[in-house]
């Protein structure tokens, strides 16, 4: 993840940062669920509120799919330190619901057959490694998914919010975000929200290419296209007035 910030990256969101005058740090973090990956995106922010120049006071924080999840975490792990959140399609906000919900009930019921299948293999693939994560803790297993849920803990988010999802989201259906949305709201944060129709999930990076999401799909329609750009307008209106405001 190193190149992600870099003045030639592929995707026309970063393009877009590094246009604005602005300091850019993309962070890598440890592959470990529900873990050491979400202190690393909290000492990535504390090293850039140190760097030359850098205002402290006004740090936001972009993420995509588990960055978007590690974003939000961070804004919970460090609510002073953290101003603003973008947060495409969040992953797994609700740990509870991702290992332990119910397939035949609402939100597994309602998102679509691509989207129950793909999310059924991610937690086949996930459950072993998470449980590990939980034995080690001196937490409940229960305790533990609650412990590391964006939604439990929505009311200890400060920053802005906006939340960026789609109705096509396949990995990340907008039905497994609108119970975050709602807490937020209840804890008197309301986010703003801005969910397009026919985007793939990682739609707001706008790369190109045939991976992910995306593999095998052909080129974006020309609607795709129209969405990706209005949620690029959308995140930079939303950051400039959080962070210029």
């Amino acid at each position: 993840m190193r190149d992600t910030a870099a003045p030639d990256s592929d995707s026309p969101t970063v393009q877009m940062f590094n246009r604005q005058n602005w300091i850019i740090v993309g962070p890598d973090f440890r592959n470990a669920w529900l873990g050491a990956e979400e202190t690393d995106i909290v000492d990535a922010v504390e090293f850039a509120r140190q760097l030359p120049n850098a205002n402290p006071e006004r740090v936001a924080i972009f993420g995509g799919s588990n960055g978007g999840r590690l974003s939000l975490m961070a804004a919970i792990m460090a609510p002073r330190s953290v101003g603003c959140v973008v947060a495409g399609s969040p992953f797994m906000t609700n740990p509870v619901l991702f290992f332990e919900g119910d397939p035949t009930q609402p939100p597994w019921s309602t998102a679509s057959a691509r989207a129950r299948a793909w999310m059924s293999a991610a937690r086949q693939r996930l459950r072993p490694i998470v449980s590990r994560s939980a034995e080690a803790s001196s937490l409940s297993r229960q305790d533990f998914l609650r412990a590391h849920s964006v939604e439990e803990n929505a009311e200890r988010i400060q920053a802005r919010v906006l939340l960026l999802t789609s109705r096509a989201d396949e990995q990340v259906p907008h039905e497994f975000v609108q119970g975050l949305i709602d807490r937020l709201r209840v804890a008197g944060n309301p986010a703003e929200v801005l969910t397009v129709d026919q985007s793939l999930h990682g739609f707001y990076w706008g790369r190109d290419g045939d991976f992910g999401a995306r593999a095998g799909r052909g080129e974006r329609t020309a609607g795709q296209l129209e969405e990706e750009a209005l949620v690029r307008d959308r995140a930079l209106t939303f950051l400039n007035q959080c962070l210029e405001g």
